[in-house]
């Protein structure tokens, strides 16, 4: 007997595992406490960019599926809303609020591949700048245009990401309500690629006697992230020997200019310490990948240390 409930407890928990391993079997999402909602399933995508050095033909395109507990049969209407947002007064603030782009009925959706109800949709700039009302001029260097998703059910209730949670518009579900179109310009894919010897022009405020990256002379490999990014990794304050894993400069590029961001440094005094944008500019030329100067600013979070935030600045020389 006692053989025989050991041999039923085994089964069940297999029965379990399997049922959880089964991806085709996705949790159902609980909207507003109270309801069974429906969320913006991501398929495929082109990258988020509108490359301004080809305008007539600058686009964004994605495959979505819409999950509910009907396979998205529940879905009347799919609405994407955009804004624009001037990032360059320069040339005037052509700022504009919330604008209805397309509404798509149930009778206009598709079938994905698991069965779900879909739709593909592309956005083109030139549909953009019509939209409203603005010319080629009007657009420079990291403006944005600023989606906002939403699906109206069969019973009139609205979701978006306003009241979807954090696991649908994570990685986890892969949520697509709301996302972001900035103009830039596309990098050749055979730049701003391989080794480069990295050196300080500024090495901050060295808190610990370390170089925050490393040795000065190092050589470190830039990989391809992305149309506009590329990335190093590097270990920060490595000589104390604090075990800490690699963490990545990130670098995009804006045509005209060059920003960093750093990863998670994973050291800290009690909280994490951060990297931040740098305050200053630095100047790019995207033909060009034979050096590189770009700055973070180290200690924006000084992780309970009690330290100034103070600029890095490096510079990249290709090998």
């Amino acid at each position: 007997m006692k053989n025989l409930l050991i041999i039923c407890l085994v089964g069940v928990m297999m029965i379990l595992v399997s049922s959880c391993a089964d991806e085709e079997k996705q949790p159902i999402i609980t909207f507003d406490q109270a309801t069974k909602g429906a969320y913006v399933r991501l398929l495929d995508e082109t990258p988020k960019l509108l490359d301004l050095a080809n305008l007539s033909t600058a686009s964004y395109s994605y495959d979505v599926e819409f999950v509910d507990i009907e396979q998205g049969a529940l879905v009347s209407v799919y609405e994407i809303f955009v804004s624009f947002v001037d990032n360059n007064p320069s040339n005037g603030d052509n700022s504009q609020g919330n604008t209805l782009l397309r509404s798509i009925s149930a009778s206009e959706f598709g079938s994905s591949e698991r069965g779900f109800k879909s739709t593909s949709q592309s956005v083109t700039l030139t549909e953009l700048l019509s939209l409203f009302s603005l010319s080629a001029d009007d657009l420079l260097a990291n403006d944005q245009f600023v989606f906002d998703g939403n699906i109206i059910l069969q019973d009139g209730s609205l979701y978006g990401a306003e009241n979807s949670s954090a696991a649908v518009n994570g990685s986890a579900f892969a949520g697509h309500f709301d996302y972001t179109l900035k103009a830039t310009c596309v990098l050749p894919d055979n730049l701003f690629v391989g080794d480069y010897v990295m050196t300080y022009v500024d090495e901050g405020n060295l808190a610990f006697g370390e170089s925050p990256l490393g040795p000065d002379g190092q050589t470190v490999t830039l990989a391809a992230t992305g149309a506009t990014t590329r990335n190093f990794s590097f270990l920060y304050l490595p000589v104390g020997g604090f075990g800490n894993p690699p963490t990545t400069w990130d670098m995009e590029w804006i045509c005209d200019q060059v920003i960093a961001s750093v990863g998670d440094t994973g050291l800290g005094c009690g909280g994490t310490i951060t990297f931040g944008q740098s305050p200053s500019t630095f100047p790019a030329d995207i033909t060009d990948d034979s050096v590189i100067t770009v700055g973070a600013l180290e200690w924006d979070d000084d992780g309970g240390c009690g330290i100034a935030a103070q600029d890095v600045v490096i510079t990249l020389t290709k090998i």
